[in-house]
């Protein structure tokens, strides 16, 4: 993070989020049963979702205990007093697109 926040204050380089205009951070309250495999399960689905959309998504570990250790952060981004901030994802459109892909014949299932 040293090596990263003077460039990002400077507003030269954003390493952490790569300038993405859209973020989501999943939180759950602390006393519910199984939240961190759910969170996961749901950040998988909004991949899935944005990827359908024609996003780009991607997770950043650095965000969350960031958010999680910061009354300040907390406040901005309404996460309430019980919640524990577990993952995020920054989304936006894709710089690149691959203009050719793999042609393969797909496989198939055989029904017995």
């Amino acid at each position: 993070m040293k090596s990263r926040l003077p460039e990002l204050k400077q507003g030269t380089e954003d390493t952490i989020t790569r300038h993405a205009p859209a973020m989501i951070l999943f939180h759950a309250h602390r006393d519910a049963e199984n939240y961190e495999g759910d969170i996961h399960i749901a950040l998988t689905f909004g991949f899935l979702a944005a990827h359908a959309l024609g996003l780009g998504g991607t997770a950043i570990d650095l965000i969350p205990p960031a958010v999680q250790n910061s009354p300040s952060l907390r406040r901005l981004f309404s996460i309430p007093e019980n919640n524990v901030v577990v993952a995020s994802m920054v989304l936006g459109y894709p710089r690149y697109r691959y203009q050719r892909g793999i042609k393969r014949n797909l496989k198939g299932v055989t029904w017995i």
